[in-house]
This record gives structure tokens, sequence and C-alpha cells, in this order.
């Protein structure tokens, strides 16, 4: 399934989620599902809000 490009500013969200778990916990972040899960679900509410 293709998706279009996130917002900017979801994506640096989720990469600023990653970086707030590491330094909750060494080596900790969000695996790849969830990341990617969260991205399309923020990408899908970013989609209906701005329309």
């Amino acid at each position: 399934m293709l998706m279009n490009a996130p917002a900017t500013f979801i994506q640096s969200y989720i990469d600023d989620l990653n970086d707030a778990l590491n330094q909750l916990k060494l080596g900790a972040a969000l695996t790849r599902i969830i990341a990617l899960g969260l991205l399309k679900d923020l990408n899908s509410i970013h989609k209906c809000i701005t329309q």
C-alpha cells in the first residue's frame, strides 16, 4: 500500500518521541511497526482536519 508522504511536523513528532524514550531508558524506542502505525494514524487525522 502506498502512502502520501507525511507532513514534516508529524515525522518530527515521532522522531522527538523516540528521542524522549531513549532519554528515559537507554536504547528504548518505538518499534518500526508502532512508528509506522502512528505515522499513518496521525497523517490520516491531519488530512481530515485540513480538508
